[in-house]
């Protein structure tokens, strides 16, 4: 949700704005720099899907002897933030009168760091069989509507009744399928010799978030006041994410006592998409609540419909650690895009790290 809330944002902000009334008679400025704003997220946010849509990998043994269950995966993908356009200085010609990077900038202070830094968190589950010397994996996890429309019903009281306004629409899916085949058996406990696989492998990701906002006021926002008049919107806002990732992996790994060191090697190609749809009404009043429009003023369409598609092949370095006990393992693990990846840390706060193409993940699974 975190790749989107920003775009939200953007128009929810100009609640605390203050502008001058002729400012109004250009709306059309207005709609071109959001349409700015949506682009440069998807631009930000397209590259980092294929990273979001592989993370949660707990397989560390180059080969199962069996059975593994991966029971839940916790991980975090970082990107080098999104919106980068409302960074400061960077040179893009602004028109609505409020420039957008200092509305959003100046409304949020300190709590900006996103636009150098994301870490977008997911949580998988899996499992895995061996048949000979080949093994099958199959991973994934599904948010349906039909879960969102359900906590939305048990939401009580005034805020139930808000919410129910807004229609949310939220629904995410990931689904992948591997399969491997054994080159080299681990020599056990007490051999040097480590397990070597090949593997090739699919997964599908996708991500809707969406509302239908009846007006400022129905997100607790109250109209803009220009000079005396106000300046309302309502409309529908829809993101949509779409990830196909193929992947060719060489994987090695050996026991050692309780510990599993693993490397693994992944030649993966991506297709993703990200588009944003805007479908909004700004209107101007000529009171804080009346429903009377303001001389000379009719309703403005702002319809956008940012989509950044990414085609590309990028190799990928998996390391981590498997802590065996018994049947239950504990994995930690990180991933890294090699052509992207970047890590330079200034000091310990969210704008003192700078870090891209990371996903950080652990979990626990059992095999048997």
């Amino acid at each position: 949700m975190k790749r989107t809330a920003l775009s939200v944002l953007t128009i929810l902000v100009l609640a605390g704005g203050q502008v001058q009334a002729g400012d109004l008679l250009k709306i059309d400025y207005f709609a071109d720099d959001l349409g700015v704003v949506l682009n440069g997220i998807a631009r930000d946010v397209a590259p980092t899907l294929q990273l979001g849509a592989l993370s949660g990998d707990l397989m560390g043994d180059a080969t199962i002897d069996h059975f593994n269950l991966s029971v839940l995966s916790i991980s975090a993908t970082t990107s080098n933030g999104i919106a980068r356009v409302l960074a400061p200085d960077n040179g893009v010609g602004w028109k609505f009168p409020i420039h957008l990077d200092n509305l959003v900038n100046d409304n949020l202070g300190d709590n900006n760091f996103f636009e150098s830094l994301m870490a977008y968190p997911s949580l998988k589950t899996g499992f895995g069989i061996a048949l000979g010397t080949w093994d099958f994996q199959v991973s994934g996890m599904y948010f349906p509507q039909a879960l969102t429309d359900t906590g939305v019903s048990l939401v009580p009281g005034d805020a139930g009744t808000k919410v129910k306004k807004l229609s949310p629409s939220f629904s995410f899916g990931n689904f992948g399928f591997k399969v491997r085949k054994t080159l080299i058996e681990d020599s056990g406990f007490i051999g040097i010799v480590p397990a070597l696989s090949l593997g090739a492998g699919y997964t599908l990701t996708y991500f809707d978030l969406g509302m239908d906002l009846q007006s400022l006021d129905s997100i607790g926002q109250s109209r803009v006041n220009v000079s005396g008049q106000y300046l309302d919107m309502n409309g529908t806002l829809d993101f949509q994410t779409l990830s196909h990732n193929f992947t060719i992996d060489l994987q090695a790994s050996k026991h050692l006592l309780i510990f599993t060191p693993f490397v693994k090697l992944s030649g993966a190609y991506q297709l993703s998409n990200f588009k944003a749809t805007t479908k909004l009404i700004a209107s101007v009043y000529d009171s804080a609540q009346g429903t009377t429009l303001a001389s000379g003023q009719t309703p403005e369409a702002i319809n956008l419909s940012p989509n950044v598609t990414v085609s590309r092949f990028a190799f990928l370095t998996t390391s981590g650690l498997d802590i065996n006990l018994i049947l239950l393992n504990i994995d930690v693990n990180v991933v890294a895009d090699m052509g992207r990846a970047m890590l330079n840390v200034h000091d310990l706060t969210l704008k003192g790290i700078d870090a891209n193409a990371f996903s950080l993940n652990a979990g626990i699974r059992f095999s048997f």
